[in-house]
């Protein structure tokens, strides 16, 4: 499956939907239940003549009001993101906007303004907020609509007559504290941010009993993120009353890989030692291939 496929379904979920919501938009508290959740049509109109989607779009309950909160996925730097995240949101406002202008066609009993706009003076939009959930190492682009612009020697009275839109970026690899978290995102998202260190990363599936019972779907979305390719080949490996014990699979991936490492260490030495004797005219170039396994042409390239 597809990394995008991966997320889209693992992000499905609405206990973990809700946890994303209140661990970044609420900073841990939890305000939002899996029950408050409402998957909704990912289509926001038309591009190009093709149906444009979002990678996940939710209605929320937020006590006696809503809110639409959508997720994109990203594991590239988009330089037009501010472009694109205010393209979605303005496109679910209009989708909005054309329920309500089907329902006065209607049902009309409005003024003149109103029917023209379509809209009622006293109708107002569900807000719509866009997380753009990024598992890259460093995003370096742009983060609003300003950035976008060329806005040298733009005289600041102009300045403040433009526009700005923000990106909502929720860097996987920065975020400092995991803890606001409460579902298996926690495991997730920490797996993701110290991939890059191996010391950190034993340390920390040591240190969590929750790596010892991951779910496969949480299993498969920290790896496909990482450079630990070899622990998706070994899942089924791991598997026990349907879950995955990832601190075994990569404590034993560390173990052959440091045992790999040592085999081409020795294997090194020897080359260079052999090296050494046919340049100090002990031995022949084909003794020393002899001694190596490899052919005379193979131990020429390896002196070079």
């Amino acid at each position: 499956m597809r990394r995008d496929e991966l997320l889209k379904s693992y992000l499905s979920d609405n206990t973990r939907y809700a946890d994303l919501i209140n661990g970044y938009v609420f900073e841990g508290r939890q305000v939002v239940r899996p029950e408050d959740v409402t998957e909704l049509d990912s289509q926001t109109g038309y591009r190009n003549g093709r149906t444009k989607h979002r990678d996940l779009l939710r209605k929320t309950a937020l006590g006696m009001n809503f809110a639409i909160v959508g997720v994109e996925n990203q594991d590239y730097v988009d330089y037009l993101m501010p472009m694109r995240v205010m393209g979605y949101d303005v496109g679910e406002y209009q989708r909005q906007a054309a329920i309500r202008r089907k329902e006065l066609n209607r049902y009309w009993n409005g003024t003149k303004d109103e029917m023209l706009s379509g809209f009622c003076k006293k109708d107002l939009l569900t807000p719509c907020i866009t997380l753009v959930l990024y598992y890259g190492l460093d995003w370096d682009g742009a983060k609003d609509i300003h950035s976008l612009l060329n806005l040298k020697d733009i005289p600041p009275e102009v300045l403040k007559w433009v526009s700005n839109y923000s990106i909502n970026l929720i860097n996987i690899r920065q975020i400092k504290d995991m803890d606001i978290f409460i579902t298996d995102l926690k495991q997730v998202f920490s797996f993701i941010k110290y991939s890059e260190d191996k010391i950190l990363l034993r340390r920390l599936v040591n240190e969590d009993p929750s790596y010892r019972q991951l779910e496969p779907e949480a299993y498969d979305v920290a790896v496909a993120f990482t450079r630990a390719k070899e622990l998706a080949a070994v899942r089924d490996e791991y598997i026990k009353g349907g879950r995955v014990d990832m601190c075994k699979a990569l404590t034993e991936m560390l173990q052959d890989e440091r045992s790999e490492g040592i085999e081409q260490g020795i294997e090194q030495g020897k080359l260079d030692v052999l090296i050494s004797l046919v340049e100090d005219g002990i031995l022949s170039i084909a003794q020393a291939a002899e001694r190596l396994g490899i052919s005379e042409k193979d131990f020429r390239e390896r002196m070079s």
